[in-house]
């Protein structure tokens, strides 16, 4: 068996420009990885470190990807076991840099199951019961936006807190309360970016959110018994942060958000949804604004977690309507 990796760099400008607490972003970059054998099969992951967000750089992910040989793709190619193959990304690709094991990982697993003839959340948990109907949530940033989302038959939207001012964001967030009612769900992202003092939790309880995911700076503790649910993003991106039972049970945290592409890959985060029910918590797939082949495969792995209770955040991103062309 000969394989060839192939790395095409692209480039892709946003439909819309967007910003979180920290950053804007109006294009965005990566490299489409793939497998290429004799038999036709052809594997594909997606390697898009977010700038002023991720870790790594592009140029770390492509140097890891671009360093992989022939002997070492063949190793992995003949691995079927789902956690031999992880073990052996992980030992090929550096641990920080999640976005090109996240690539590499999600071609073998592509390839797998092509030649397995069935569709990939099927491969990642063989009994899964995905929804006859995903639930998706929708990220807004404007109450015209928020509209426009309900309008297409979403009930969970995102909002980002931190590119306006904290009271922009409140006179925003009660006016949407007003229009939308109690029925729609409201998520609210503040990306470590509130001060924990000030009663900012407090205030943002009045607008009963699903969650606030990640309030505070990493590495502040998180209060106890806050007054609103709360979810960990950015947290589970350090290779050493645990989960445990008295994130629930002491500091109000009821959702862990997976974003495949940043935590290394869709068996790393298989393995995070897997720890976050042993400990009560609501596993909840993401992105990171990947193109079409990275958000798939976070889709697919939505679609073998199967969680109902709760929206994936996997609705169409601007990142997806852009059109994008060699780097």
């Amino acid at each position: 068996m000969i394989l060839r990796l192939e790395l095409e760099p692209y480039r892709a400008v946003f439909a819309e420009t967007i910003s979180n607490a920290h950053t804007s972003w109006r294009e965005r970059t990566g490299i489409v990885l793939r497998l290429l054998d004799g038999s036709g099969v052809v594997g594909q992951g997606e390697a898009a470190p977010l700038p002023g967000y991720s870790r790594e750089t592009l140029d770390d992910a492509t140097r890891a990807l671009a360093a992989l040989d022939e002997p070492r793709l063949r190793e992995l190619a003949s691995l079927e076991d789902l956690g031999e193959l992880a073990s052996g990304v992980l030992a090929a690709i550096p641990k920080f840099v999640p976005s090109a094991r996240f690539a590499l990982e999600t071609a073998l697993l592509d390839r797998l199951a092509q030649r397995a003839r069935k569709p990939l959340h099927r491969l990642l948990v063989p009994d899964a019961r995905p929804p006859a109907k995903l639930e998706l949530a929708a990220l807004v940033s404007s109450r015209d936006a928020a509209q426009r989302a309900l309008k297409a038959g979403f009930s969970t939207l995102k909002l980002k807190l931190g590119p306006r001012t904290f009271e922009a964001d409140l006179e925003l967030l009660r006016e949407l309360r007003r229009e939308l009612g109690a029925g729609v769900r409201l998520r609210l992202d503040a990306n470590q970016s509130l001060p924990t003092h000030g009663g900012h939790l407090e205030a943002l309880a009045e607008l009963a959110p699903e969650f606030v995911e990640e309030p505070f700076l990493a590495g502040l503790s998180l209060p106890r018994s806050p007054p609103v649910p709360l979810a960990l993003d950015e947290s589970l991106q350090v290779p050493s942060f645990s989960l445990t039972p008295e994130l629930a049970r002491d500091f109000g945290v009821v959702a862990a958000v997976i974003k495949p592409g940043l935590v290394g890959g869709l068996l790393r985060g298989l393995g995070l949804a897997r720890e976050a029910r042993a400990v009560g918590l609501v596993p909840i797939v993401s992105h990171a604004f990947e193109g079409p082949i990275g958000f798939g495969a976070a889709h697919e792995l939505a679609l073998a977690l199967g969680v109902t209770s709760h929206a994936a955040g996997l609705a169409p991103h601007p990142a997806l309507e852009a059109r994008g062309v060699p780097a």
